[in-house]
Parts: C-alpha cells; structure tokens; sequence
C-alpha cells in the first residue's frame, strides 16, 4: 500500500517529505493553507445568515475555490495540474446567499419555487447544494435562480463572528 502511494507522488511530480510530530512550525506551507482556509471560512460565515454548524460547507467550498485560485508557486492553477485544463467558472456563485430552487413536486396554486441558501458544489455530481429552512435539511439541485445582488446589497447580513 505504501508503494503505491509512493509511486502515485512520484508519478505527479509531488515529493513527500515528512516531519515529527507535535511540529505544526516545521510544516509552514500546509499551516499557511490552513489558516488561508480559515480565513475564507470564518470571511464566508461572516455574511451568511447560517448557523455555525454549516462550517463544514464553507470548509468545502472555500477548498473547491482555492483550488481554482492562482499562485505564486506554480504556473497553473491546482486543478489545471490534476485534470490537464483550466478550470471552468461560469457557475461559481456567493456562499450564503438565498436562492430559488424549483420544487419537484407541487400544488397546482402554490408556488413553483422555494427559498433556500447556497451552500457550495457537490463532488459527485454538477449541481449545488442548498439549504431549505423550511425543511431543514440540504439537498443537491442543478438549477437555481441565485439572488446574489440583493444577498450583496443586504447591510444587515451575516451572523455575529468575530473576524479578528
């Protein structure tokens, strides 16, 4: 197993080094990633409405878009060097913001939408997540009509987290 993991390094140009535990100092480049992660996590959770259980999808989401960021380190993009072409961005949207998903199945008089946030990209499939209050639970949908404007425009948006 570990031969193989090897192999799998070498064959993507990715040399493994390692250090002792205990040592978060010596590995200066996966802290820095870290704490770039937080910092977009604890910015996104800054401006949605959503409780801080949802850091979770905020984590996934800013990974999914860092991966899509140029560097200083290399000359394409994270997800250019994994999949061999550039990534496409027409379908990324502001965390958070409300969203209407249109429901399955319906009333003949009730509306043909429902009010939910935006909570990031599924890996498994092309779609996004999205949170319904109402119901209480998260789902994947493929379309959606995203309010990101008005989610901009709010001035009283976001929980009370403390950024510093």
């Amino acid at each position: 197993m570990r031969q193989e993991f090897d192999h799998h390094l070498k064959e993507y140009g990715i040399l493994s080094q390692f250090t002792p535990p205990g040592t978060p100092q010596w590995n200066g480049v996966s802290e820095t990633r870290n704490r770039i992660l937080l910092d977009m996590v604890r910015s996104m959770m800054s401006q949605a409405t959503l409780p801080t259980s949802f850091w979770g999808y905020a984590l996934e989401t800013a990974a999914f878009l860092l991966n899509r960021t140029p560097t200083k380190a290399v000359e394409k993009m994270p997800y250019e060097i994994w999949n061999r072409h550039k990534p496409n961005m027409f379908f990324l949207r502001i965390w958070g913001c409300e969203s209407h998903v249109k429901k399955l199945t319906m009333d003949k008089l009730e509306s043909k939408s429902t009010v939910c946030l935006f909570m990031g990209y599924p890996k498994e499939t092309n779609g996004y997540y999205f949170y319904s209050k109402d119901e209480n639970k998260v789902f994947v949908a493929r379309k959606a009509v995203f309010l990101e404007k008005e989610f901009l425009l709010k001035k009283n948006s976001g929980s009370e987290i403390e950024l510093g």
